[in-house]
């Protein structure tokens, strides 16, 4: 039974459904909860919108390196791109105290991801930004 999943796209959102596809089966294959996979789901989707939209200054094609591993009673994700170093976890979270119309646009995703997550981690090693996240195990009954 594999354990772990990698998977290269091209910094195009069309190329996430390899991504979401590979999950779907990684979930499966692994017996995680539907609440573990829904997760994985939305994390996944976040932080690779965010690399696409943001991380590259330029329109050419840029490799994006994601992996999915069981480590112990947590799923790992990793996240691995060439553009500009940045961050995401270092932005402040937003005040969701206040009302929807007087919140800035913004940082609702990273602060779910945060929530989402048991730890997140960035750095930056050999001109690539690597973003690390644990969630925690639910294994279907």
């Amino acid at each position: 039974m594999p354990t772990n999943v990698e998977i290269e796209i091209e910094n195009r959102m069309a190329e996430y459904d390899r991504i979401s596809s590979a999950l779907d089966g990684f979930v499966s294959k692994n017996a995680l909860s539907d609440d573990t996979g829904f997760s994985l789901q939305l994390v996944a989707e976040e932080i690779v919108t965010n690399i696409i939209k943001y991380a590259f200054k330029d329109k050419a094609a840029h490799i994006i390196k994601f992996e999915v591993a069981i480590e112990g009673k947590t799923v790992h994700l990793r996240f691995s791109d060439d553009g500009a170093e940045f961050n995401p976890f270092n932005a402040p979270a937003p005040d969701i105290s206040l009302p929807i119309e007087k919140r800035p646009v913004g940082g609702l995703g990273l602060h779910l991801v945060r929530s989402l997550c048991e730890t997140v981690r960035y750095s930056r090693q050999d001109g690539r930004s690597i973003i690390d996240l644990h969630l925690k195990i639910k294994r279907r009954i």
